[in-house]
């Protein structure tokens, strides 16, 4: 935790030459809709989408790497799907269609990278994206009993607005959306860290009934389970209720092809088990933060810094290129609507990378 002087010094409107790190919190601010939710585009805003068209991708080309995608060599499968991933989202139609291929690799490789080209357009449902939100605001110290306020803002009160709507949207059963159950995940986990932050009574109840739903809930995707660790863990940290054999479903996340799994695998070794001496570990140094979806970015960021930094090579390698990668795409021009956030096809993905970016930025602070 830092300082209230020193988060105070930062969140000043920069000056040029000054860090504009913390303009994302001031972004996401801004774009909170009155009923405290994150997701729906406010009626003022003028953040600009991306343009959607894009180049096509001969099948001629894009067939033998999803053929590669079942070679017996481990090196070529990874060749095969970085190519893939270079061509970006023109290649989706016919990763889409290899997702029946009778090859289990092809399907799971081609199922990652479907999910990363279609993230940044869907961005994801209304209580992710305000729980994702949320945990930017209580990663930089601030909850809903915070009184610091930049730009005539109460950044207090934006926590407090969007943890009332998370728990008035929440059903009888624990669930937000239950036709999301990974984005379920991250609400509850945001729920459960602000409990854990201010052990706030009037939290506790629906914290803990979000933690029980999310127990009961299966999940069968890399993320899910990552998103469902994490909120277990901070259940734990909060004292909240649960089975500690829970923890064993989340265990399936090793099992999961592709470099979210990879990343997620090491968070909850080191969550979980503790253990930073897991051999799995290593797998982190194969993945590239210039490559990487901005949700696999955050996870690998959060992996390399717990098992390597703040100092270790891991962790100064991912680093710089984490910084060369955000910095010079953050939006920092003074007077724009989008001033603090980073790009995305949609709104809804400019909240989620935005998010997910300034997540990235507090590992410096902490």
């Amino acid at each position: 935790m830092i300082s209230s002087l020193a988060l105070a010094c930062m969140l000043q409107a920069p000056a040029a030459g000054e860090s504009t790190t913390f303009l994302f919190l001031r972004y996401l601010a801004r774009h909170q809709r009155p009923d405290g939710s994150w997701g729906v585009r406010p009626a003022a805003c003028t953040c600009p989408d991306e343009p959607k068209v894009a180049p096509a991708c001969e099948a001629a080309k894009v067939a033998p790497l999803l053929a590669a995608l079942g070679d017996e060599d481990p090196g070529r499968r990874d060749s095969a799907e970085r190519e893939l991933r270079s061509l970006g989202e023109p290649a989706l139609p016919h990763l889409r269609a290899a997702l029946e291929d009778p090859d289990p690799e092809v399907r799971g490789r081609c199922a990652v990278l479907c999910r990363r080209f279609e993230l940044g357009a869907r961005g994801g449902g209304d209580a992710e994206l305000t729980g994702l939100a949320l945990l930017v605001f209580l990663g930089a110290g601030f909850s809903q009993l915070s009184k610091d306020e930049f730009d005539g803002i109460s950044f207090g009160t934006v926590v407090k607005k969007g943890l009332q709507w998370l728990m008035a949207r929440q059903k009888e059963t624990g669930a937000y959306d239950a036709e999301d159950p990974a984005g379920d995940a991250v609400a509850t986990l945001a729920l459960c860290e602000s409990y854990g932050m201010t052990a706030s009574q009037p939290l506790k109840e629906d914290a803990q009934k979000a933690i029980d739903r999310l127990v009961a809930t299966p999940m069968d995707t890399a993320r899910g389970l990552l998103w469902k660790g994490m909120a277990l863990k901070s259940a734990e940290l909060g004292e909240l209720n649960f089975p500690r054999t829970a923890y064993e479903s989340v265990e399936a996340i090793r099992d999961k092809g592709g470099d979210l799994a990879i990343a997620g695998t090491t968070v909850l070794s080191i969550f979980v088990r503790k253990n930073k001496s897991d051999a799995r570990l290593a797998d982190l140094r194969v993945l590239d933060p210039a490559l990487l979806e901005t949700e696999t970015l955050y996870v690998g960021t959060l992996a390399a810094f717990q098992s390597d930094g703040p100092s270790g090579p891991l962790w100064n390698r991912w680093n710089a290129s984490l910084k060369r990668r955000l910095i010079p795409s953050q939006r920092t021009h003074v007077g724009d609507c989008e001033r603090g956030s980073w790009d995305a096809r949609s709104f809804r993905g400019r909240l989620q990378a935005t998010a997910l970016n300034g997540m990235d930025f507090e590992f410096y602070y902490r």
